[in-house]
């Protein structure tokens, strides 16, 4: 008598059919078995599984008719939802303030550039105005000269014109270029314009009746004038916002991303030169949270760090070091970094990797205890057999990551794929795995050859750089403390111990960027 197993948890389970073989069945699919005892274990979780005697009719659900598996399951489903809840909200929250940094430093720019045109500006319409006066005002008693100064004044008059319909009036364009200054400075220009129309009706008066014919020159100059301020204004009350202005904005905004990856996001290690004192040296560069933590504590002063890391938009990104021969490694003189590290040039470059060996030396000299941080659950796994295999290590897990997309058009991933497999969360949680990278990640490891599958399931503990970084310390014969990363994550209901950082500035957490000498440290991060 068959029976139906229908999966109502989140996460994908197992049933045991009549052959041994297992048959994976995906959240809201079902699964036909015959048999009165059912075998059902967790797909996350093999070692948790049960038996259900089938002592009734109709279907039987994962999370009520299998006793621990159930109890089990539902609780990871509990511990799934609230670890990527709260992983969203951390990004968005981080991505908040990111935006906020960069909106406070976009209107710092704006003033500068301001301040710097309304001094140019300033410059250009006083000496016009000054023109404008001496060509109206004779103070010397010198005789009228009538084309002259109608010269001076129509030339004077237009552009002061100009500058003040320009400038002088509430528009985006002008609020765009003065920032916080910009009611100042249209202030400042509508009087100059007003004192340059007093030059001209002083200089009308003057002229009186015998060369009244000088005001047909300047005066319809002016009233042209009148009439652009006036077209300005009327622009301003529309909102009319030109394809420049939006050039504009989007140069302040690029300018103030760099300046906030610079100050914020990039981080050169902090080490306390303190005896005894933990320095971290190495560090999984996928938990992003954690990430923030380290940072956020290490600016503060609480923590010692000598790791590095330099974005993509940062000066030293993408920027090579070469070895130095006093280091003895067998590669070509003039080789980079990159070459023992990764086994050929990297486009985000090596010159993070020289810092960090500057603040390793500084931790080493100061006597401080250095600490290596593993994924979670697999401290003091991942590492290579030595400094020297870090590069062929390296080439070889990028070649054999490289075979996932022969993987997707596997009959294995497409029967998968027709089961249920995109039906799995793709919310992220604090070591950016979602239940369907996670899924992903095995079914490629049970297509691969089995020597490539235990290459890369020895593999996991260490990201990439984090192997030669290890390696290095073996190399050099430095003691440390390996540690898991799981004490700076959040998951409390998960028994984790927590720490809780303080004391530092909100301004100093930002969205961390992937850290380009992390990836990929596993399939998850090829998730698409």
């Amino acid at each position: 008598m068959a029976a139906e197993i229908f999966n109502d948890l989140a996460a994908p389970v197992e049933a045991k059919d009549e052959s041994g073989e297992w048959k994976v069945i995906y959240p809201t699919k079902s699964l036909m078995l015959p048999g009165r005892a059912l075998t059902l274990r967790l797909r996350e979780e093999p070692t948790v599984l049960d038996i259900c005697e089938r002592e009734k009719h109709g279907v039987l659900k994962a999370s009520e008719d299998f006793g621990q598996l159930s109890l089990r399951g539902k609780q990871m489903d509990a511990e799934e939802r609230r670890a990527t809840e709260r992983e969203k909200v951390r990004r968005e929250e981080a991505c908040q303030r990111q935006l906020e940094q960069i909106a406070k430093e976009a209107r710092r720019i704006r003033n500068r550039l301001g301040m710097s045109w309304i001094i140019i500006l300033e410059t250009v319409i006083s000496l016009l105005l000054l023109i404008l006066l001496v060509a109206a005002v004779r103070l010397d008693g010198r005789a009228p000269q009538p084309p002259f100064e109608a010269a001076m004044a129509v030339l004077s008059i237009g552009l002061l014109g100009f500058f003040v319909g320009r400038c002088g009036t509430k528009t985006a364009r002008s609020d765009a270029t003065f920032g916080d200054y910009a009611c100042c400075a249209r202030a400042a220009f509508n009087c100059e314009g007003i004192l340059g129309l007093a030059a001209l009706a002083l200089m009308t008066w003057q002229h009186g009746a015998e060369f009244w014919w000088t005001s047909l020159t300047f005066w319809p100059v002016a009233g042209c004038g009148l009439g652009w301020w006036i077209y300005n204004c009327r622009r301003g009350a529309l909102g009319h916002l030109g394809e420049l202005d939006h050039d504009y904005d989007r140069f302040e905004e690029e300018q103030a991303r760099d300046h906030v990856k610079n100050r914020t996001i990039r981080f050169e290690g902090r080490v306390i030169p303190e005896r005894g004192r933990p320095c971290v040296a190495s560090w999984p560069g996928k938990y992003e949270g954690a990430w923030e933590a380290l940072v956020r504590r290490t600016r503060a002063g609480e923590v010692s760090a000598a790791v590095v890391f330099l974005p993509d938009g940062t000066a030293d990104h993408g920027c090579h070091a070469r070895i130095p021969t006093a280091e003895g490694l067998s590669h070509d003189p003039g080789a980079c970094w990159c070459i023992p590290l990764y086994g050929e040039p990297k486009p985000w470059g090596c010159r993070w990797w020289t810092q960090w060996l500057r603040n390793v030396e500084m931790a080493v000299e100061s006597g401080a205890e250095l600490e290596v941080y593993f994924f979670a659950g697999l401290a003091g796994r991942g590492k290579v057999q030595s400094f020297d295999s870090a590069a062929p290590e390296h080439l070889r897990r990028e070649e054999i990551y490289g075979k996932l997309r022969e993987f997707k058009e596997s009959p294995q991933f497409k029967a998968a794929s027709a089961q249920g497999l995109d039906g799995l969360s793709r919310e992220r949680r604090e070591d950016s795995s979602s239940r369907h990278s996670r899924e992903l990640h095995r079914l490629f490891l049970a297509w691969l050859p089995k020597e490539e599958a235990e290459f890369l399931e020895a593999s996991e503990g260490l990201g990439n750089s984090q192997k030669a970084e290890v390696a290095w310390l073996d190399r050099k014969g430095y003691q440390y403390r390996e540690v898991d990363v799981s004490m700076w994550l959040s998951d409390a209901d998960a028994g984790l111990e927590v720490h809780q950082p303080h004391g530092a500035a909100d301004d100093l957490s930002t969205p961390r960027m992937p850290i380009p000498h992390e990836v990929p440290a596993d399939i998850q991060s090829l998730d698409p």
